[in-house]
């Protein structure tokens, strides 16, 4: 569970809800705000939103392996949600109003999938990529700030 004014990530048990330990200790590798974890090839990968990167720790251990993206890298400015498909990794930019595509085992800026404020998006907190479906190639849905997720 990202504690985004602690600058942690804790770990709870997932039948009882009792606290297990402090897994991605306050602050490190930059981490300031986290907003956002996904699990992908025994990585944990955090969203830091105040520091505008997304990190990567050891999924065991916790302990810092490097950043994925880097601070500011392709524009991103307070990344507040990510999801991994098929070798992208999207992010939502909140402060921008926009969603970047970054490669999902470099880290290297791929564009820009959602143009900034495109059909009034604002503040965009969640991200959703659905199954590629007969009728249309991608589908992106950006939850608003005040959405429940």
């Amino acid at each position: 569970m990202s504690s985004y004014n602690n600058d942690q990530v804790l770990r709870y048990d997932g039948e009882s809800g009792d606290f297990l330990d402090v897994f991605v200790t306050e602050a490190s590798g930059g981490l300031y705000g986290p907003s956002n974890t996904v699990f992908r090839d025994n990585v944990f990968v955090v969203v830091s939103a105040r520091s505008s990167a997304v990190l990567r720790y050891d999924a065991g251990s916790g302990d810092f392996l490097g950043a994925l993206v880097t601070p500011g890298s392709g524009g991103l400015n307070y990344p507040h949600y990510a999801q991994f498909h098929d070798g992208i990794l999207y992010l939502a930019g909140k402060r921008n109003d926009n969603i970047l595509m970054y490669d999902a085992d470099s880290g290297a800026f791929l564009g820009q999938l959602v143009a900034p404020r495109s059909a009034g998006l604002n503040g965009p907190r969640g991200l959703l990529i659905l199954p590629v479906t007969q009728s249309c190639c991608r589908h992106v849905a950006c939850l608003p700030p005040n959405a429940d997720m």
